[in-house]
């Protein structure tokens, strides 16, 4: 979590230090989840972590729209198997949100190293890219309870999770194209949906 938290800040070179070959272990886990960071330095109980490719402000529009695809095969996925009721395939589906978190990571960095179009807007895509991480959870979450206690969805509960998929859908679209009639149909389905 540091070394998470230190990527998302801009942090460009980390020095830690480890007791032993598990918090070692650790700390290359964490790279893992990070783009553009490796070790390049190393010794018996110390390394450095430090950035190795110096992203820019182009690559903004590539990060969040691959997130929002991300998230919407990662929805519609877990729902396609839950109906068929393949909960071994829930495994795979979950993998997705581990891209997302990459992705959802980098972004931040970017947004906290540099200034997309102007402040408010960089800001505004911060907070979208740590919901669209949270919306990742969330469907992890769905598809490790199916998975462990092989559950399905009755009716009613597969129809608000196919709204939901829809309602994702639907933000994706508005956010590429915005349309006043469209943002009005949106908050309307929201209040549908909370009310269900």
């Amino acid at each position: 979590r540091i070394i998470s938290s230190c990527y998302r800040k801009g942090i460009d070179e980390i020095n830690a230090k480890f007791p032993n070959s598990y918090v070692y272990n650790e700390i290359v886990g964490a790279l893992q989840e990070v783009v553009g960071f490796e070790i390049v330095e190393q010794t018996e109980n110390n390394c450095v972590l430090k950035e190795v490719s110096h992203p820019g402000v182009e690559e903004v529009d590539v990060v969040l729209r691959r997130m929002f695809l991300m998230l919407l095969e990662m929805g519609e996925s877990a729902l396609d198997a839950i109906q068929k009721k393949e909960f071994d395939r829930l495994q795979e589906v979950k993998l997705l949100e581990i891209g997302n978190n990459r992705f959802s990571a980098f972004l931040r960095r970017i947004l906290n190293k540099l200034v997309y179009k102007d402040r408010v807007t960089t800001v505004q895509l911060y907070i979208l890219a740590r919901d669209l991480e949270q919306v990742a959870d969330q469907y992890k979450h769905i598809c490790s309870y199916c998975y462990k206690n092989k559950a399905a969805l009755s009716k009613e509960i597969s129809q608000l999770f196919d709204d939901i998929n829809k309602y994702v859908r639907q933000y994706y679209s508005l956010f590429y194209d915005s349309n006043l009639e469209k943002a009005q149909e949106f908050v309307f389905q929201k209040d549908k949906l909370m009310q269900e």
